[in-house]
């Protein structure tokens, strides 16, 4: 029971660090978006892609340092081609949701960007927590309790499989 609170404050706790990293990063992006588009008048989709390789790097370093303090002895440069990858699967939807919401349907650009936002967002924290900065102790070099409690391992099950 304890150990389920502590997880569940635990998810909590980085969800509410992502958000804030997320309105953080979209800040600046939708900032230098809209100056790209706006003031420097180029086309929205070369706008969109200039801010997906800001927001690339802005995004990973918050995360693996600050949201997830990612600790693991994975290196840096495994969890940076992961969360890369996915980032394209991200940006290549992002963009086919821009068009749709632009083109096709008639919003305006910077409210479809929004809808873009939410829907891309949405699942990318689940991705992140259990796949790209998932600690497994049992490869961790590092074995304390906040690892083993976060993932809800025990001392008897080091297998890196969750109860």
């Amino acid at each position: 029971m304890k150990n389920d609170y502590l997880r569940t404050a635990g998810n909590f706790g980085k969800l509410i660090k992502y958000l804030a990293a997320g309105i953080l990063n979209h800040t600046i992006c939708t900032s230098v978006f809209l100056i790209l588009t706006e003031l420097l008048k180029i086309f929205y989709v070369i706008s969109n892609t200039i801010v997906a390789l800001i927001y690339l790097i802005v995004s990973f370093m918050m995360n693996n340092y600050w949201v997830f303090a990612s600790r693991a002895s994975v290196s840096i440069l495994k969890k940076f081609k992961k969360f890369f990858v996915l980032y394209l699967i991200n940006h290549v939807l992002d963009t086919l949701f821009l068009l749709l919401f632009t083109e096709i349907i008639g919003m305006k650009y910077i409210i479809s960007k929004g809808i873009c936002i939410v829907l891309i967002t949405s699942w990318n924290f689940i991705i992140n927590k259990n796949y790209i900065f998932f600690i497994n102790p049992r490869f961790s070099i590092y074995k304390d309790n906040d690892v083993n409690q976060e993932h809800n391992f025990t001392d008897n099950n080091q297998t890196g499989e969750k109860k």
